[in-house]
């Protein structure tokens, strides 16, 4: 049976999917560079370097994350999103990371973060607000709306959805991409924690 968030998926976004998870499987030696250096791949950064992350939390004054992981070989660090927003090709069809922020170029204006990454990959852009005929369980998201708006990208493009080993394993998010693309299920990860620092 077709899972029912992966059959809304446009044939434009498919294709860009497609693209994104062949870029994942490639060389990390093939990949764009940011500011001349090599990237790292993790899922918690959209795009910048170490000295980008800490800038930001000394400026919100907040403790940089803590966590078991190793700090990256290199300084600077993409996720998949990020990977995506310096693609030339990816780029020329208006999508970029501008200052560490997705952004999807429009005639008329932008989008920017979660809403620029469903509108050009094609996701939804709304959840399951109660919980009901949610594929992933009512025990997934929490009733707010906001966390809820954007729960496909979410599955394939959100840190904390996948186990912490995946986090740095681009061929984890391609083939997680892969099966969204055939509709088949996303529970490769039976635990799904519920987001930091959000409530259920």
């Amino acid at each position: 049976m077709p899972n029912p968030v992966t059959a809304d998926i446009t044939p434009d976004g498919r294709r860009r999917l497609a693209r994104l998870a062949a870029l994942l499987d490639a060389d990390a030696a093939t990949w764009p560079t940011y500011r001349g250096e090599r990237l790292t791949f993790d899922l918690d950064c959209w795009l910048g370097s170490a000295a980008d992350a800490e800038a930001e939390a000394e400026a919100a004054d907040d403790e940089p994350p803590q966590d078991d992981r190793p700090a990256p070989a290199c300084g600077t660090t993409c996720c998949a999103v990020g990977l995506a927003g310096l693609d030339p090709e990816f780029r020329r069809e208006g999508f970029a990371v501008d200052d560490g922020i997705p952004t999807l170029h429009v005639l008329g204006g932008e989008h920017r973060n979660w809403t620029a990454v469903c509108r050009f990959f094609g996701l939804a852009e709304s959840g399951y607000p109660s919980g009901k005929n949610d594929p992933f369980g009512p025990q997934w998201w929490p009733s707010d709306p906001a966390l809820l708006e954007y729960q496909l990208a979410h599955r394939l493009f959100f840190d904390e959805c996948y186990p912490p080993p995946a986090r740095r394993d681009p061929r984890a998010v391609a083939a997680r991409i892969r099966r969204a693309i055939a509709g088949d299920p996303l529970d490769d990860w039976a635990a799904r924690p519920t987001p930091t620092g959000v409530s259920p």
